[in-house]
């Protein structure tokens, strides 16, 4: 967040996470990944087995 110059304005966590993913947007004009831990578990197990 401080990359983007971003300041915790917002008062919930659901609000703070959308302005973060808006502002990154706005200032690189790429869309934006959000990678959640664990969830790629799953993904990275069927990567090993092939």
């Amino acid at each position: 967040m401080k990359k983007l110059g971003i300041k915790n304005k917002l008062s919930t966590l659901a609000l703070r996470f959308k302005g973060v993913i808006k502002r990154a947007y706005e200032q690189t004009g790429q869309m934006v990944a959000i990678l959640v831990d664990e969830y790629d578990k799953p993904m990275l197990q069927a990567i090993v087995k092939i």
